[in-house]
């Protein structure tokens, strides 16, 4: 695996498991409100990173504040950079904290993990997204995760749950 593909897949088995896998228990007391900091949630995302065989380094500062997560051999670089959903600072973050680090990292490869307790700061997170008009490529460096109880509905007789892509543009049309 190549250091492009390394964020990509660590934030994927990150996601999956808080999705499926009942991990957002870990982080979200179940009132809609978190309860681990971001220093916590690196932790947790540490986990699937530990078996990288690139140089994995938390609040690394390169001049323009310290980016959550950065992957690294050599020159070649990557970075990761999470915020809970209910921010208020979401919007400029979004719109300008990654195009920062990559700057100040001298790379272009980087993801932005959103956390949300609750469908309505999913409904957020997309509306912002919307509002900024991020085009395709942008959309993709934004991973969205719900670290809730999953929230089933029924769609066309079929049971879905809160992950699901059809549950997700449910949520995003929500006001």
């Amino acid at each position: 695996m190549d250091l492009q593909d390394e964020a990509p897949q660590a934030v994927a088995t990150f996601k999956h498991y808080m999705d499926h896998r009942d991990g957002w228990l870990l982080i979200n007391r179940g009132d809609g409100e978190g309860f681990a900091n971001e220093t916590k949630i690196q932790v947790l995302l540490s986990l699937p990173l530990r078996a990288s065989h690139f140089d994995l380094n938390r609040e690394v500062n390169s001049g323009r504040g310290p980016v959550d997560f950065r992957f690294s051999m050599g020159s070649n670089k990557s970075v990761i950079g999470f915020k809970p959903a209910e921010r208020s600072s979401l919007e400029p973050n979004i719109e300008c904290q990654l195009a920062v680090y990559e700057e100040a990292n001298q790379t272009n490869s980087s993801l932005f993990l959103v956390i949300g307790y609750t469908p309505i700061e999913l409904a957020k997170t997309v509306r912002v997204m919307k509002r900024l008009d991020l085009n395709e490529a942008d959309a993709r460096s934004i991973v969205l995760v719900y670290a809730a109880q999953a929230v089933s509905v029924k769609a066309g007789g079929t049971r879905l749950y809160q992950s699901h892509p059809l549950c997700q543009r449910l949520a995003t049309s929500a006001p």
